[in-house]
C-alpha cells in the first residue's frame, strides 16, 4: 500500500504565522506539568499534525483564517 498524500511542508521556527500563535517559549521545562496543554503553535509545528494537515488537504493560511474568523466571533458576543 503506498501513501496518496505528499508529506507536509515543515513550517520554519522563524515563520511569522507559527511566531504570532506559539504562546510559550519551546523548550520551556515545565511545559507540559500539571496536564497543561500544548500551545498551538507547538501542535502546528509539529511534523505529525503537518502530514495529517497535508493528508486531509487543509493549508495552514486556510486555517488561520478559520481560527481568526472563530476568535472574531466569540469576541463579538
Amino acid at each position: 500500500m503506498s501513501s496518496v498524500c505528499k508529506p507536509a511542508s515543515i513550517v520554519s521556527e522563524k515563520s511569522p504565522i507559527i511566531g504570532a500563535i506559539r504562546s510559550r517559549p519551546r523548550n520551556a521545562a515545565n511545559r507540559f506539568l500539571a496536564r497543561e496543554e500544548p500551545a498551538l503553535g507547538d501542535l502546528l509545528d509539529d511534523p505529525m499534525t503537518r502530514r495529517l494537515m497535508a493528508s486531509d488537504g487543509v493549508r495552514l493560511d486556510h486555517l488561520m483564517d478559520v481560527i481568526a474568523q472563530a476568535k472574531s466571533g466569540l469576541a463579538d458576543r
